[in-house]
């Protein structure tokens, strides 16, 4: 996941003296690139599809959404808020995706079927939104209880 870092924080809630309370926080960037790789076996809407290789999912203008409970976790004396039960939702204005050596690298093919799904990008995303969604709230957990354990939650708070 990159472009994350880039983001602006425009409105949170939670986050009081009860570190078990529920939390929000909402974000908005230009664009986020998911890059990894796939293993594609079956249908995208009508087309059959099949390869393996490196993929780049960019989201354009995403919206997110995240809440999440708040969990103490004690380390070395101090008390720092860990993440539990997060939960994302995001409107995108469009998707762009990239598929490399699909069909065993036939370029011909594998350019045809990019374009298709681009072309259709909308029914693919309402499509694959769930398990976008699932992916998408395991990497923020990771990313959320990485930050949330350089500082005490004690130290959130003025004093």
């Amino acid at each position: 996941m990159s472009g994350l870092h880039k983001f602006n924080i425009y409105k949170v809630r939670g986050f009081t003296k009860n570190i078990n309370g529920i939390n929000e926080i909402h974000l908005k960037g230009k664009r986020l690139d998911l890059i990894g790789n796939y293993i594609l076996r079956g249908q995208i809407l009508i087309l059959p599809v099949r390869g393996d290789g490196a993929a780049n999912v960019t989201i354009i203008n995403p919206n997110i959404h995240l809440i999440f409970t708040g969990s103490p976790s004690i380390v070395e004396g101090k008390t720092y808020m860990q993440t539990y039960d997060l939960k994302v939702t995001f409107s995108v204005d469009r998707l762009i995706f990239h598929f490399d050596n699909l069909y065993n690298g036939d370029k011909a093919l594998g350019d045809t079927t990019n374009r298709f799904i681009n072309e259709y990008w909308r029914d693919i995303y309402l499509e694959i939104k769930p398990s976008l969604l699932r992916t998408f709230e395991e990497q923020i957990q990771v990313i959320a209880n990485t930050a949330m354990a350089k500082l005490p939650f004690d130290e959130y708070f003025l004093k």
